[in-house]
């Protein structure tokens, strides 16, 4: 009998093993069912946490909302709402989270501005005061009874208005008149005056180039001087000021231009007068230093003309110390003769150690040069050139004072009679 019950189970075990059995299948979705049940349960846990969670979040949110409608109150209206958006930028990235830290970032910028509004507000006060204080010394009559205070403002508004109406249009119409005229027959003339010397320099200069080809440097040459204008650069800003003058005249701006032009070149000329020994300051007020000086050989027969130098350009200084003296003859005679005259009206000249240093050649040139001028020289010289003198002029006259010897030569002996008194 017990075999028999356990074949039967076996058999019976091996009905329900049967993969394609009920009882497999049955089981087979009991275990499904079971392991979703489960993965449901876990589910509904977490999602439990989650709700728990956002549950929390949002009483912070509501917590929140109602702290900041608070500080918010009634908001702001639309102008001050566009003035906002006008001056402040909220970057779009920006979360909920991080308007707290724009905001403190904001607020202290505005501080800072709001302070630095009051201190240009006081600095502007204080000047206000002492423009006012200002004001009191020029015009105390108006004004003697206004204080220098805030409140004090609207009297000066109203003096300053009266003015503007009433007295400044006459007062300015003077000024111009004074501008003009100070810039016409001040600086102007000024200026102008100094050209005009420059030209009579260099007319004399002509002129005395003229006297120049009556006696030869050289065999078949003479002597000629080229003037030419100088431009410093003192001279150019002193030109530069003057344009800037003139173009500011025509400017319509009630005279601001042409007062500050004309300041300008009053400076330069203040500062030359102040500074007479710079070589600038030369150039500007002394139309002598306006003009540099070359000499040139021109030759009798084909006009020709050497390159042009100066007196420390190349040269032997015998040559040097002969054009020297042509040209310093050649002015003597020029500046002693009376206009339209040909020779000098009195040509006395002395020269005192006269050829002490240069050669017999030089000498013969320069006395013949003296006679060709007519110039009278005296000669003051030592005893060694009395045979110089003795063979280029008429008359030799020693002099003896005690302890020493001079000679003394003339040209002419009657000019010497002439001058001498009866004892």
């Amino acid at each position: 009998t017990a075999e028999s019950d356990l074949n039967r189970s076996k058999q019976r075990l091996t009905a329900l093993l049967d993969p394609k059995s009920d009882a497999s299948r049955a089981k087979s979705q009991f275990d499904s069912a079971s392991e979703k049940l489960d993965s449901i349960r876990k589910g509904i846990s977490e999602l439990d946490k989650a709700i728990a969670v956002q549950q929390e979040k949002h009483e912070q949110a509501v917590k929140s909302r109602d702290r900041a409608a608070k500080r918010a109150g009634e908001g702001l209206s639309d102008d001050e709402t566009r003035m906002v958006e006008k001056q402040v930028s909220v970057p779009p990235e920006t979360n909920v989270e991080e308007l707290a830290d724009l905001e403190r970032d904001l607020a202290d910028l505005v501080e800072r501005k709001h302070g630095q509004q009051l201190d240009r507000v006081a600095e502007h006060e204080r000047r206000l005061v002492r423009f006012m204080e200002l004001a009191l010394k020029v015009d105390s009559g108006a004004l003697a009874e206004t204080n220098s205070e805030l409140e004090d403002v609207p009297d000066y508004l109203e003096r300053l208005r009266v003015l503007n109406v009433e007295a400044l249009p006459e007062k300015l119409s003077r000024f111009l008149e004074y501008l003009n005229r100070s810039s016409d027959q001040g600086v102007t003339q000024l200026l102008s005056g100094i050209t005009e010397e420059v030209d009579a320099i260099e007319h004399r200069i002509d002129d005395l180039n003229q006297t120049l080809v009556k006696v030869d440097f050289r065999k078949g040459r003479y002597l000629q001087l080229l003037p030419q204008r100088i431009k410093h650069e003192r001279l150019r800003a002193l030109e530069a000021a003057m344009r800037k003058l003139r173009s500011a005249t025509l400017k319509d701006d009630s005279g601001e231009s042409h007062y500050k032009a004309l300041r300008e070149l009053v400076e330069i000329l203040r500062d030359a007068g102040q500074n007479r020994r710079q070589q600038g300051s030369r150039a500007l007020l002394d139309p002598r230093y306006r003009l540099q000086f070359f000499v040139v050989e021109v030759d009798r027969q084909s006009g020709d003309r050497s390159p042009p130098r100066t007196g420390s350009q190349s040269g032997s200084g015998g040559e040097k110390e002969l054009m020297a003296s042509h040209i310093l003859t050649a002015s003597l005679s020029y500046a002693l003769c009376p206009t339209e005259a040909t020779q000098p009206l009195y040509g006395t000249v002395i020269l005192d150690e006269a050829f002490s240093k240069s050669s017999p050649s030089a000498a013969t040139r320069i006395i013949e040069a003296l006679r060709i001028f007519h110039l009278h020289p005296i000669f003051v010289t030592p005893n060694k050139e009395i045979g110089l003198l003795k063979k280029h002029t008429r008359k030799v006259i020693c002099v003896q004072r005690p302890g020493k010897t001079a000679s003394l030569a003339s040209i002419s002996w009657e000019k010497l009679e002439s001058m001498a008194r009866p004892e």
